[in-house]
């Protein structure tokens, strides 16, 4: 059951609602927790490289969100991505004035023309593509940028989401994104949405731990002091887990494969934990998620050649062979073991799995509103479960 109160804030919960998930991304916020979302973002565009805006997803499956969300009285503000390239949107559509100045234009025109309520920008594609080097140069094209924007947005009655990765404290110095300059973008935006999700990503380990979280809370904190900036902060929260997959026996050679890293959504996760008969446990407070393992055997073939065994020189050495083969079309071939094989190999890969749940996102959502921030804003709307809402429905500041 999901419980309100006057100590629990309504309408704490945003979501994004990808366009290839739109039915059941809508759930969440059509369901009985609808009354704590404040806001919605469709995850429908794209920025272009001549700095238009593309529509990604289906134009019926976007008016059936805006619909639902707004006879709800919840908020549309659907999400721009960066789709421009390496090296374009931070150094051609946001570097020169005139055409910066026409895709603010874009944007409003957009809002204006679907009847949106704001617009999210998600432009983390120059954060990780241009590389750190460039971030000197960017950051205050970008603060320009968002400044410009936001005042074109706030003209018309508009607002402006801002959705970056995060910053945090590490060894006393600034850690992760700080190139979207958060405290100088917080007073003109409406909403300033951190990610705080995807800590472990090549390696086995937690999504979104606690300990991680705390130090986001407490850089985001110091840097951005006024009560009514921290008011307009959600904190990203997954509602997907990741399953690493690892060889056990190095003497054994896995099939093609058989080794990969994949995302869970959460509403699949039982199905994986019953199917491998796993018993998922929580990590300690400063992790908070759950974690379980299992093992199977993958059989398959291979594309790589099997290297072959190491040469051991004899201890004696023989004579020549009169005649011997030397090696040509007639005489004697490579090994078949040097070449991919006919038959199928097996090897055993254990997985180590990762993921939030209820409890944990909480956790998180406690964290945030105790400090003051707006709520939680989940990616992705369509994988969580319905405990989720559950456990947000008793959360309280």
């Amino acid at each position: 059951m999901i419980v309100l109160s006057a100590c629990n804030p309504n309408r704490f919960i945003s979501g994004w609602v990808p366009y290839w998930n739109a039915p059941e991304g809508r759930q969440g916020f059509t369901s009985a927790a609808s009354p704590m979302f404040g806001d919605i973002s469709p995850f429908f565009y794209s920025a272009q490289p001549d700095g238009t805006i593309a529509l990604v997803g289906s134009a019926s499956q976007l008016k059936t969100t805006v619909d639902a969300a707004q006879s709800r009285g919840i908020k549309v503000l659907p999400t721009i991505t960066d789709g421009s390239g390496k090296w374009i949107m931070a150094t051609v559509i946001l570097a020169n004035t005139t055409s910066r100045t026409l895709h603010v234009q874009n944007i409003v025109k957009l809002v204006m023309d679907g009847g949106f309520d704001g617009i999210d920008l998600d432009y983390e594609g120059f954060a990780f593509s241009d590389g750190q080097d460039s971030w000197a140069t960017t950051q205050p094209v970008w603060v320009a940028f968002v400044t410009e924007l936001a005042a074109a947005l706030h003209a018309n009655g508009k607002l402006l989401s801002v959705t970056i990765p995060p910053t945090w404290l590490a060894g006393g110095a600034p850690t992760g994104y700080p190139v979207y300059a958060q405290a100088s973008i917080a007073p003109v935006v409406d909403r300033l949405r951190l990610m705080v999700y995807d800590w472990s990503v090549s390696s086995p380990g937690p999504i979104s731990p606690m300990s991680w979280l705390n130090q986001v809370i407490t850089y985001t904190n110091a840097a951005i002091p006024a009560a009514s900036d921290r008011l307009k902060l959600q904190l990203g929260v997954p509602s997907y887990g990741r399953d690493w997959g690892r060889q056990v026996n190095s003497s054994e050679i896995c099939p093609d494969g058989a080794l990969n890293t994949k995302s869970i959504e959460l509403q699949n996760m039982p199905a994986v934990i019953d199917a491998h008969g796993a018993t998922p446990t929580r990590l300690d407070p400063s992790n908070g998620e759950m974690y379980f393992t299992y093992d199977v055997v993958v059989t398959g073939y291979s594309t790589k050649p099997i290297p072959a065994p190491p040469y051991v020189r004899p201890p004696h050495s023989a004579s020549s062979i009169p005649g011997a083969a030397l090696g040509t079309s007639t005489g004697l071939q490579p090994a078949l073991r040097l070449t991919p094989p006919l038959v199928q190999l097996s090897c055993t890969v254990r997985h180590f799995v990762y993921y939030p749940d209820a409890t944990s996102i909480q956790q998180h959502a406690q964290a945030a509103l105790a400090n003051g921030w707006a709520g939680v804003v989940i990616w992705a709307l369509g994988y969580e479960t319905a405990d989720v809402y559950t456990a947000l429905g008793n959360t309280a500041p």
